[in-house]
């Protein structure tokens, strides 16, 4: 497969994801991901997604995180106000600024 013909092939505008199984548009999946769907269509036709793409969208596909959303003040933050207990559980995360004195003691 050349690039360029790697790229005239068609797939559907929206995708589902196959971790967290929302349909979603192609711009919340990297080039990566849809090199990949590209590449699979190429080798074994549309049949092969029939099932599922097989791609994560960008929010499962496991990058490092660099801020988190404080639970008590409802603000995103950056992880260096979180405790690293706190970042064990991003939804339910409080910042330290937020944790009250004399929880420390």
């Amino acid at each position: 497969m050349t690039a360029c013909s790697g790229r005239s092939l068609s797939y559907r505008s929206r995708l589902k994801c196959t971790r967290c199984h929302k349909w979603k548009g192609t711009t919340n999946y990297s080039n990566k991901q849809l090199a990949d769907l590209r590449y699979k269509i190429f080798t074994h036709g549309h049949a092969a997604t029939e099932d599922g793409s097989g791609i994560k969208c960008r929010v499962c596909t496991g990058q490092q995180i660099v801020e988190m959303h404080c639970y008590m003040c409802n603000r995103t933050k950056g992880l260096d106000e979180f405790a690293k207990a706190q970042r064990s559980d991003p939804d339910h995360a409080v910042a330290i600024a937020q944790v009250p004195v004399d929880a420390f003691e």
